[in-house]
């Protein structure tokens, strides 16, 4: 079965998922990867359903802050992390995996909120 959330890995590098055809590759979740920095399509638009259907069912003022994307986002992220802990082996890895996935929700939360992003201009 394809996961559209995983990505193939090598041992040695499990943040990187560059094709190199050396190693046997394990699965680790594409967020935590240097590639899915952009490569989220489908995240964003879980993100973005995930808050348009907490701004239908609850009546509170923070179902409209720009921080409940980003929680939403966060929390995905960090599933996700929590489910790659069998790929990643190190402290290393995990914090780096970790540093990236924080990344990755943060450009998620910026995606669903309409912000422009530019790392270089």
């Amino acid at each position: 079965m394809i996961s559209l959330f995983r990505d193939a890995v090598s041992a040695d590098n499990p943040l990187d998922s560059s094709p190199d055809g050396a190693a046997p590759k394990k699965p680790l979740a594409d967020l935590l990867t240097v590639q899915a920095l952009t490569n989220f399509p489908l995240a964003a638009g879980v993100v973005t359903t995930a808050w348009q259907v907490v701004q239908k069912l609850v009546d509170a003022s923070w179902e409209t802050s720009a921080w409940t994307p980003m929680a939403i986002a966060g929390f995905l992220v960090f599933g996700i992390w929590l489910s790659s802990f069998g790929t990643l082996k190190t402290a290393a890895d995990r914090l780096g995996g970790l540093v990236i996935g924080t990344f990755n929700a943060a450009l998620l939360a910026a995606a669903v909120l309409g912000l422009e992003v530019q790392f270089l201009s």
